[in-house]
C-alpha cells in the first residue's frame, strides 16, 4: 500500500452547526454548498471537502481519510488489509466517491478508522477563500494519540506505506512523538505518546506567511488563539493553535518543509519549537 497525501478528516459534533460560521470566518475556508442535512463540510481547495462535522454524541475522530498513489489501487490495498487480518470494508463518502463501495475502510490496531480514496482526475467547483486571504497550500497533517509510539511507527511505515521523518522528545514534558511523511512533505501523519485515542490537532497550511499573522490577530480577538506564532523545529513550520468548535485543535501555518528523499536523515530533537508557541491561556469559545 502506498499513500500519497491526507484526502479529509471526518469528525462528529454535538454542535456541528457552529462550524458554519467558524469556518468561513475564522479559518477562511468555505462550505461545501450541497453538504447533506445537518452536516458541515469544510472547503480548502477544489475537492468537495477536507473536514466533514457530522452530528455525534460526543465531539471526536470518525475517520481520517488517505489518497493512494496513482500507481496503487483500491483492490490491491483490500487485498494487502485483507492478508493482514485487517478486517477491511468497501465504503463511500460523499462528496469523495462515485458510488457506496468503492473506497477501502479499515481500523488501524489502535482504534482509528482510515478510508484510503483514489482522487478523480477531476476536480470539483472552483474555489476562493470566504475572507480575505491568499488560499491555502494544504491540509498538511493530523496529529493522534497511541499507546506505543515505536508500535505505530512500525504499522504505519511497514502496512501503509509512510516514511519516518524524525521523532521529538521533552522529557521534561513526558512528550514523545513520531512524525511520518508519505510525500515530499515533512509529515503528513504524526503520533504521540497518549493512552486515550484523540485526534490533537489537524494543521493547514496557508499560501502567505501575512495570512498567519492576521488569523491569528482574529483568532486573540475572539478569544480562541491557543499559543503565541512560533516556529517548529523539525518541519520549520511558522504556525499558532486554535481551538475549534469540536475541541481538537488547528495550526495554521505557513512554509512547511518539503524532505529530499535522497538526502533526508531520520533525525531525533529534543524540543518541539525553534522559538514562540507559548501557550496562551485564554480560550473562551
Amino acid at each position: 500500500m502506498n499513500v500519497s497525501a491526507l484526502a479529509y478528516v471526518e469528525t462528529e459534533s454535538v454542535e456541528p452547526g457552529r462550524w458554519a460560521t467558524f469556518a468561513p470566518e475564522v479559518l477562511g475556508a468555505p462550505i461545501a454548498a450541497d453538504s447533506p442535512a445537518g452536516e458541515v463540510e469544510v472547503r480548502f481547495d477544489e475537492r468537495h471537502h477536507r473536514i466533514a462535522v457530522r452530528p455525534g454524541a460526543t465531539d471526536g475522530l470518525v475517520a481520517l481519510g488517505w489518497e493512494l498513489a496513482p500507481d496503487g489501487t483500491a483492490k490491491d490495498a483490500f487485498a494487502l488489509l485483507e492478508a493482514q487480518g485487517l478486517d477491511p470494508r468497501w465504503t463511500g463518502r460523499h462528496g469523495w466517491s462515485s458510488g457506496e463501495r468503492d473506497i477501502v475502510a479499515f481500523r488501524d490496531p489502535f482504534g482509528y478508522r482510515h478510508e484510503l480514496v483514489v482522487p478523480s482526475d477531476g476536480s470539483d467547483a472552483p474555489f476562493s477563500p470566504s475572507r480575505g486571504i491568499a488560499g491555502f497550500l494544504a491540509v498538511g497533517h493530523a496529529v493522534v494519540g497511541v499507546p506505543d509510539r515505536e508500535a505505530a511507527v512500525r504499522f504505519y511505515t511497514e502496512t501503509m506505506g509512510f516514511r519516518l521523518s524524525d521523532r521529538i522528545d521533552v522529557e521534561e514534558r513526558g512528550l514523545h512523538l513520531a512524525f511520518l511523511r508519505c510525500s515530499e512533505r515533512h509529515h503528513s501523519l504524526a503520533v504521540y505518546v497518549n493512552d486515550r485515542p484523540n485526534l490533537l490537532h489537524l494543521m493547514v497550511e496557508v499560501a502567505a506567511r501575512e495570512d498567519v499573522d492576521s488569523t491569528f490577530a482574529l483568532c486573540e480577538e475572539r478569544g480562541i488563539a491557543l499559543s503565541e506564532i512560533g516556529q517548529h523545529s523539525n518541519d520549520r513550520t511558522i504556525s499558532f493553535y486554535l481551538r475549534t468548535p469540536s475541541g481538537f485543535e488547528i495550526e495554521y501555518g505557513f512554509g512547511s518543509l518539503e524532505v529530499d528523499e535522497n538526502r533526508w536523515e531520520v533525525g531525533a530533537l529534543t524540543v518541539t519549537s525553534t522559538w514562540g508557541h507559548r501557550r496562551i491561556t485564554q480560550d473562551r469559545q
